[in-house]
Formats: structure tokens, sequence, C-alpha cells
């Protein structure tokens, strides 16, 4: 959701494949992240009016398995390319987007 303007709303949702050593056993592991991800604006005054913006996303990450779960920490950088030309952001608009994650997952 996008708190800085009111009136619109963003909705979306990415598949990411990690690949890196240290999934299968208990201990460290260390990873790289490969993504598609789409995201689609869409606004309250004219809720017909809907932008989408998808692309790749990059990234990496570390972890350590428990017995029965994991914790990770990650970063994924996105081509911007499609926000920088999005009509309700303006096309004039420099954007890199970044995200941080933090999961707890479990393990069978």
């Amino acid at each position: 959701t996008e708190e800085d303007f009111e009136n619109v709303d963003m909705d979306g949702f990415s598949i990411k494949l990690n690949m890196g050593k240290g999934f299968q056993n208990k201990g460290f592991k260390a990873f790289g992240t490969l993504g598609f991800f789409k995201d689609t604006l869409t606004t309250k005054f004219d809720s017909s009016y809907k932008e989408s913006v998808s692309g790749l996303e990059f990234g990496g990450g570390i972890g350590y398995n428990f017995e029965v779960v994991s914790v990770d920490y990650g970063l994924t950088l996105r081509t911007s390319s499609g926000y920088e030309k999005d009509e309700i952001w303006g096309s004039d608009n420099d954007v890199t987007t970044a995200t941080g994650y933090l999961s707890l997952t479990a393990n069978f």
C-alpha cells in the first residue's frame, strides 16, 4: 500500500528463486535470488484506471537453519524502468526499488 498518496492503492506479487549453499544442512547458508514481480496501481477517484509495472528482480541473502525452522535476511533490487515511465508518478522520476526482508520458515 502506498502511504504517501492516500488516493493510490498498490497491489502486487513477487516470485523468487533462491540459489546457494547450505539449504539442506543445519547451520549458515548464503544465496543469490532471481525473481519476477508485478505491481498494479489503481486510483480511488477512478477505479477503472489501472496501471501495471512488472519486471525482474535480483538479490541475495544469508540465513541460518535450525532443526525445524530457518531464519533468513535478504535484499532484492528491481528493474525500475517501468516505474520511471509510470503516468501516476510522472515520466521524469529516477526510481531505484530495493526491498529488504526477514523471514522465518518451517522446514519439513
